[in-house]
């Protein structure tokens, strides 16, 4: 799925600093934190995660390790 023109615009320090945002928004307020799990819903309705592995279950995924820490 191609990026959406808005986001694509963005030069990677903003895009970077966007997603940071995001990130601590969701971890510092629980309001926040609800409307976050909102945008993923409606998102999943839209089909935005249809054919993508965000977080993929492989041998080789580096992130496998923090499964069992």
């Amino acid at each position: 799925m191609a990026l959406c023109k808005k986001f694509e615009k963005l030069n990677p320090m903003e895009k970077w600093i966007l997603v940071g945002e995001l990130a601590h928004a969701i971890q510092s307020d629980d309001e926040m934190f609800e409307m976050a799990q909102d945008i993923i819903t409606i998102a999943t309705l839209r089909g935005l995660y249809k054919g993508i592995t965000l977080m993929p279950d492989r041998e080789e995924n580096p992130l496998n390790d923090l499964k069992t820490a």
